[in-house]
């Protein structure tokens, strides 16, 4: 008996220490996704809001590589020579609190960290939020949950 209860200890010490090395935050998600969140993470640290995205909870819908190529050239150096502004476009991307696809479904809209609203649709055969379609849901980080968009979320100011 005391050799099965030490067995279980060391297993279950094993399982915490490979879950804790495991354990990335949101702008850590980000990160490793090299290949599809690049400007993303670029933009993010250019308007200084990383720290916000390492801490708390949020839900982030993440405007690949691709939806920032599909922004004219002239929006993109405007963005990235001015981080006030690029602090607003991408606070228009992050919601307070954790939504993950299922919640979103139950949802009309729902309201970013800087207080603008943003739509949400069910289509059947896929999900938009504002302008843009949702092409991957559920993405897990310790502090919350990444959707990946297709286009850049368009605001008014």
């Amino acid at each position: 008996m005391k050799t099965l209860l030490v067995l279980l200890k060391v297993v279950l010490f094993l399982w915490l220490l490979i879950r804790v090395a495991e354990s990335k935050d949101i702008m850590e998600v980000l990160e490793t996704d090299n290949d599809r969140f690049s400007m993303l993470v670029q933009a993010i640290n250019f308007a200084g809001i990383e720290d916000t995205l390492r801490k708390g909870s949020y839900t982030i819908f993440a405007p690949t590589n691709a939806a920032f190529s599909n922004l004219s050239k002239d929006v993109v150096d405007e963005l990235f020579s001015n981080a006030t502004k690029m602090k607003s476009l991408l606070s228009s991307h992050i919601v307070d609190g954790i939504f993950y696809l299922s919640d979103l479904m139950k949802l009309e809209e729902l309201m970013t960290i800087d207080g603008v609203v943003i739509n949400i649709k069910d289509l059947g055969s896929s999900n938009m939020v504002g302008n843009s379609t949702i092409t991957q849901t559920d993405m897990k980080a310790d502090n919350g949950v990444i959707h990946t968009i297709a286009s850049v979320l368009q605001t008014t100011e």
